[in-house]
């Protein structure tokens, strides 16, 4: 069903320089608008926006339930994943063709990635994996996600042209894979923790640039990456009575960026190649309202 009754509201953002030792700039007024379904109770989360600046989220209604919507110049749509296994469903990511990834957790005690594509539902099992996690996904339906082996251990993987790949980087033991983005151009983004902590790197025709971090910023999970190889993420492991921020990666900065009036975390979820992040925040009630910003 399509509907065009959406909350919108302006939300201010504020910017803070990155820690020490980072180099800094001073970036130019951001745009945002606040979104919430309007049939959300227990808040709007949006997960994914495309170049053409359309969005997928998820709200919850009255019911507790967790509905999947659409939306587009103003308009959105509901929907339903057609899988009638699914338990749990989380959707991750889409491309420019409207793709969607993500993973549900079954009855049986698994968890499985999906690819959602024109109806059809693809079942993605990393081969010999106890859980397959489908995080991103470009336009080429390259697929990059996170599986875990029969020791309990995250590893990286790309599911490419029908067959999967370990792309786990070499060298690193122990690792226990935490964020993964691809883009048009095959690049990755990934964050891993070992022995050290988090680290976090860009890999571009097999080699990686690793993104130097200080601070709160070695907590720094990546979640999305543009064809700019802008990366957005979150940080994770501060303080439970600060809110937790999301920073935006562009050519060796870091930007943190706050929702002005968040009260909670305030988490980057994608971005597309204008550089419109789309993500979530939690207000002083504890209610999520999802959030689209152009730094």
């Amino acid at each position: 069903m399509i509907m065009r009754s959406w909350t919108l509201g302006l939300c201010a953002i504020a910017y803070l320089n990155g820690a020490a030792g980072v180099r800094a700039e001073s970036p130019p007024p951001a745009k945002c608008a606040t979104i919430d379904a309007p049939r959300a109770i227990g808040g709007t989360f949006l997960r994914s926006v495309n170049n053409r600046g359309e969005v997928l989220g998820s709200y919850i209604d009255i019911r507790l339930t967790t509905n999947y919507f659409q939306m587009s110049y103003g308009f959105y749509k509901t929907f339903d994943f057609p899988h009638a296994g699914f338990s749990t469903t989380s959707a991750a990511a889409w491309n420019n063709q409207g793709k969607i990834v993500g993973s549900y957790y079954d009855r049986k005690g698994g968890f499985h990635g999906f690819l959602l594509d024109r109806g059809l539902t693809i079942p993605m099992d990393y081969p010999g994996a106890a859980d397959t996690y489908a995080l991103s996904i470009n336009d080429k339906d390259q697929i990059a996600g996170v599986y875990t082996d029969s020791q309990g251990k995250r590893h990286l993987y790309l599911w490419k042209a029908g067959k999967y790949m370990s792309i786990d980087p070499k060298g690193v033991r122990d690792l226990h894979m935490l964020g993964v983005a691809i883009n048009n151009l095959g690049h990755i983004a990934a964050t891993y923790r070992d022995s050290d902590g988090e680290h976090t790197y860009l890999s571009i025709n097999g080699g990686r640039s690793m993104l130097r971090t200080s601070g709160a910023q070695t907590h720094f999970i990546v979640t999305g990456l543009n064809d700019r190889d802008d990366i957005v993420g979150n940080c994770l492991g501060e303080a439970p009575q600060s809110p937790a921020p999301c920073y935006l990666w562009r050519r060796g900065v870091f930007q943190r960026l706050t929702v002005s009036g968040s009260r909670g975390p305030v988490l980057a979820q994608s971005i597309n190649n204008q550089r419109q992040i789309a993500g979530f925040y939690f207000d002083r009630g504890g209610m999520a309202h999802g959030f689209l910003m152009t730094p």
